[in-house]
């Protein structure tokens, strides 16, 4: 690596460039797959969504602020304003589900910083959550389970919901390893 590459990594490792939206947006994909259980719907995307954005834009600023470095390419403000504002048509989130805007927050910001896992990750969320949304997993399942036992059992939590909650999982899992990555680069380089 040149002395350029190892002083990105280390601005990038310091702002916590890789790991907070990783972290971030999946938390706001589990709240919206666990809405069900509090009889919310869609209206939890009109609320959830602006709320993360805001919460990214000003965890990604503080972290910037603190490390004493500036946010580089990472500006997520237009992002965050246009996610914010498309978010509150309920259209959208009827017809796309509300972890839509979610995965095309966390592509957009991917993209905008060059990180391929963040937007292949926003873009694994953006196109599973109109799937997901019209409960055509659940469906089969209500099938399979009334062809199997003559009845069905229907619970607050679809198996649509479930498949969206692994996958939050599953990237916030990554963020985190993303984050111990991070610490082990700062640790490294310091000493």
């Amino acid at each position: 690596m040149t002395i350029e590459e190892i002083l990105q990594t280390r601005v990038r490792a310091t702002r916590r460039a890789t790991s907070i939206p990783l972290i971030v947006v999946p938390i706001g994909v589990i709240l919206v797959a666990l809405s069900p259980l509090v009889d919310l719907d869609f209206e939890v995307g009109m609320v959830v969504t602006p709320v993360v954005a805001l919460a990214l834009w000003i965890s990604m600023k503080v972290t910037a602020v603190r490390a004493g470095v500036g946010m580089g390419r990472e500006r997520y403000g237009l992002i965050v304003i246009v996610i914010a504002l498309v978010s509150t048509v309920w259209l959208i989130q009827l017809a796309l589900g509300p972890a839509f805007l979610l995965g095309v927050l966390l592509f957009f910001v991917g993209w905008r910083s060059l990180d391929r896992g963040q937007w292949t990750a926003g873009a694994i969320i953006a196109v599973a959550s109109p799937v997901l949304s019209y409960s055509l997993i659940q469906t089969l399942v209500y099938r399979i389970e009334e062809a199997l036992t003559g009845a069905v059992w229907e619970t607050a939590m679809a198996a649509d919901d479930v498949v969206l909650l692994l996958l939050g999982v599953f990237f916030l899992v990554s963020g985190l390893k993303r984050f111990g990555r991070e610490s082990a680069t700062l640790r490294r380089r310091s000493s």
